[in-house]
């Protein structure tokens, strides 16, 4: 009896500690991903919260190409860095792909500033306040 108690309390943990690596907003359930002490979102998680998809993303990003700086607005991962950050992650966004772009607040904002649709001001907005804003603890969850 002793043993399933600390079975069920071990996945009740396991559970919560899976529920505290989102953060939901607007009905969209978004994986808290960092990289250097930032919050990121991929491409797939920026178009889900603008309600558009990866390619207009990445069309917007390739036409204004000049306006976004690596590592203030986004960070390219490539090769064995993007495979160790997927498998630390545990998700396979981009996992296929031979690059991963993660998205910094920075780069939200200048995504919703060239999308520009009224509704992309207000997802913005939710962003910086339901999810950009919300603090975790990676490390509660995946021991780096």
């Amino acid at each position: 009896m002793v043993q399933n108690t600390a079975e069920a309390q071990a996945t009740e943990a396991e559970a919560n500690a899976e529920e505290a690596n989102f953060t939901e907003f607007d009905g969209i359930r978004l994986q808290n991903i960092e990289l250097n002490g930032q919050k990121m979102l991929t491409t797939s998680q920026l178009a889900e919260a603008y309600g558009t998809n990866k390619t207009v993303i990445s069309n917007n990003f390739k036409r204004n190409s000049e306006r976004y700086k690596e590592g203030k607005h986004y960070y390219c991962l490539e090769n064995a860095e993007k495979c160790e950050f997927c498998n630390r992650h545990h998700f396979e966004d981009g996992a296929k792909a031979s690059v991963l772009y993660l998205w910094t607040e920075k780069g939200a904002f200048l995504h919703a500033k060239s999308l520009n649709p009224q509704k992309a001001w207000g997802v913005y907005e939710n962003l910086v306040k339901d999810f950009f804003a919300h603090q975790f603890d990676v490390h509660k969850r995946y021991k780096c």
